[in-house]
């Protein structure tokens, strides 16, 4: 048995999707150029960023592959929700990239650490792999400096959006219309169905990058790649409530 691992599947198209699901309902292929079936025996893995149940909703994705494939599923957690995975990802990073590209390491500074660990990371992994490949390259054999990370990175927090002296504005805040004691981490996620954990994950998400952008919807939006209607959408659908938003929309 052989294993296959398919990629960002909820970007397949449809007729792909199609194709895909005959595979492996009838566990044959036919090789380009011929007209016979082989049977094959193979492990399928497939991964995705997307919520899927939000793609099968806009007929993005085929419910049926859907089932076909999620006969195991596992939820891995945001970055941002595993904050102590941080710095030890930076630092092999750190390390196998300057050996591949014989480049120096050495270790991160609290500075660097503190600005990788206050950073909201939507791109997860992948963004933090390539914002410490870009910052290892400029170090250019030095130690890394906060300065050698991408400018949006060091933009200033929602909580230094307000200006803290009484009476000059509360602080910002988002809540949730439900579920709220489920991200205070009393309520612990086993209690969740799937479909409870992604949206609670996708929520925390949403509040992380509304929090960051200081309640702008426009730049929220465009740090999670969506438009600024499907990201109101999402505000009234998953419940989160804008108390204060830090700037007006422009």
């Amino acid at each position: 048995m052989g294993t296959l691992f398919l990629d960002e599947i909820g970007e397949m198209p449809m007729d792909m999707q199609v194709t895909l699901l005959r595979v492996l309902q009838e566990q044959t292929v036919t090789r380009i150029g011929s007209n016979k079936a082989v049977r094959f025996d193979v492990r399928i893995i497939a991964a995705t960023n997307q919520n899927v149940e939000e793609l099968i909703q806009e007929k993005k994705f085929r419910s049926d592959l859907r089932y076909r494939l999620s006969v195991i599923e596992i939820q891995l957690p945001l970055l941002r929700d595993r904050r102590e995975d941080i710095p030890l990802l930076a630092r092999y990073f750190s390390e196998t990239m300057g050996a591949s590209l014989h480049i120096p390491s050495f270790p991160l500074t609290q500075e660097v650490e503190r600005l990788l660990m206050e950073y909201a990371w939507p791109g997860n992994v992948r963004e933090l792999k390539n914002a410490m490949e870009k910052a290892l390259i400029l170090a250019n054999g030095k130690p890394i400096a906060a300065d050698d990370f991408p400018s949006h990175m060091k933009q200033t927090h929602a909580g230094r959006c307000f200006r803290r002296s009484a009476g000059e504005g509360p602080k910002p805040g988002f809540t949730h219309k439900a579920g709220a004691e489920q991200e205070s981490g009393e309520m612990g996620y086993e209690v969740l169905t799937p479909k409870e954990h992604r949206q609670l994950r996708e929520k925390k998400q949403i509040v992380s990058i509304l929090e960051k952008n200081c309640g702008n919807i426009s730049k929220a939006a465009k740090e999670l790649g969506i438009s600024r209607n499907t990201l109101y959408r999402k505000i009234h659908r998953l419940g989160i409530r804008i108390k204060v938003l830090a700037q007006s929309e422009k």
